[in-house]
């Protein structure tokens, strides 16, 4: 037999050792890859009905990423297993929270705090700031003025950050 006839007798069982070694993995892990939809008849996320959801934690975060991240804190009566927001404010943005208008860098990005009424020991005035935005923390939003968000529970840490979703529809 030649060194040719060999090599592909051999390619078979090559491409079903790799595939065997994917599913080990798939089945230890879970997928990485997933269609995320929302739920919700007011989405949190206006724009957002469909998409991509990458469980691969994103090596850069960018402005208006939609990013992934467990219930926590104040969001713990979430019953799905992610929380998606939109990537609003970067570490070193000046955030600026004043009676409601949140500003990064001098832009408004929402107004507007219509769930303080949930969070009965917390005042508007309580929350404005004015300061830079920590290194490995993020301002997330959802763009529905009854989003739960960074508005009312502060900065998403980068440990936090799960991955990232792509916006399909």
């Amino acid at each position: 037999m030649s060194e040719h006839q060999q090599a592909v007798k051999k390619w078979p069982f090559a491409v079903f050792a790799a595939i065997g070694l994917w599913l080990a993995w798939v089945s230890q892990h879970g997928l990485p890859i997933s269609i995320a939809i929302d739920p919700h008849q007011e989405h949190c996320l206006t724009h957002f009905h469909a998409g991509l959801l990458i469980k691969i934690k994103p090596q850069h975060i960018s402005r208006n990423e939609l990013v992934i991240f467990k219930p926590f804190g104040a969001l713990s009566y979430v019953r799905q297993p992610y929380v998606m927001k939109e990537v609003a404010g970067l570490p070193g943005d000046r955030l600026v929270i004043s009676n409601g208008i949140v500003t990064i860098n001098g832009h408004i990005v929402v107004s507007g705090m219509p769930l303080l009424g949930y969070y009965h020991q917390i005042s508007i005035a309580s929350l404005n700031r004015n300061e830079l935005i920590p290194a490995h923390h993020y301002f997330v939003i959802g763009d529905h003025p009854r989003s739960d968000d960074s508005r009312y529970w502060g900065y998403l840490q980068d440990p936090q950050i799960l991955g990232h979703v792509i916006a399909i529809y």
